[in-house]
């Protein structure tokens, strides 16, 4: 590891809003707020610092595996005192054995590896075994929320939808959508700057059934 990234890693694991595998915590504060969010591969945290400043009676949790990225986000939620916000570095396979205590409002994928080859399908975040975790993550009434560049992203997204029969809604091409869509991650801003169109999906679990 590069020392930048191990001197972050290290740093990281000293702030009081991340937590890790290796310094865990039940999360039974969350309760205390109104409405529970998380985020998906949070990366530098940008989104969920954002959306828990914007949204100050918002619990916000970003999930990422990459403690030096988590850094970020984290060290602006220190400076800016958000009691609202915080990270856990991860695995999302295991994320239930430490979650299971809130139910989710909201679960925010955003700008996931699309994993483009045929032997990377299992390996996207909306494959089969990942929604069955969101949907035991959700409360009854929450939904997942998908920010992504990438058309075959877009387009395997809408095809499990359609293979599960669930409820969406597609804000891509509609000019008003909801108002977390409007934080952005530092991959976001970047595409924008290349003209990329930004995809957004919304759907929700309560006909997911795995067989």
């Amino acid at each position: 590891m590069a020392r930048k990234k191990l001197i972050r890693f290290k740093k990281a694991l000293e702030f009081n809003n991340v937590f890790a595998l290796e310094k865990l915590t039940d999360f039974k504060f969350a309760n205390q707020f109104s409405k529970k969010v998380l985020e998906i591969g949070c990366g530098h945290g940008l989104f969920s610092y954002e959306y828990a400043k914007e949204n100050p009676d918002t619990f916000v949790l970003g999930v990422d595996v990459k403690l030096d990225r988590i850094f970020k986000g984290a060290n602006l939620a220190q400076n800016d005192g958000l009691t609202n916000l915080y990270f856990f570095r991860c695995p999302v396979a295991f994320l239930i054995d430490h979650l299971k205590n809130i139910d989710f409002d909201e679960i925010w994928i955003t700008f996931p590896d699309p994993h483009s080859k045929l032997s990377g399908i299992k390996k996207r975040l909306i494959f089969d075994f990942y929604l069955k975790i969101y949907k035991d993550l959700l409360n009854d009434d929450g939904s997942v929320y998908l920010k992504t560049d990438s058309v075959l992203m877009y387009n395997y997204a809408l095809f499990q939808i359609q293979k599960f029969n669930l409820e969406f809604v597609d804000f891509t091409f509609l000019n008003e959508y909801p108002k977390p869509f409007d934080y952005k991650t530092i991959f976001e801003m970047k595409y924008l700057k290349l003209g990329k169109r930004i995809k957004r999906l919304k759907f929700n679990l309560k006909g997911f059934i795995l067989k």
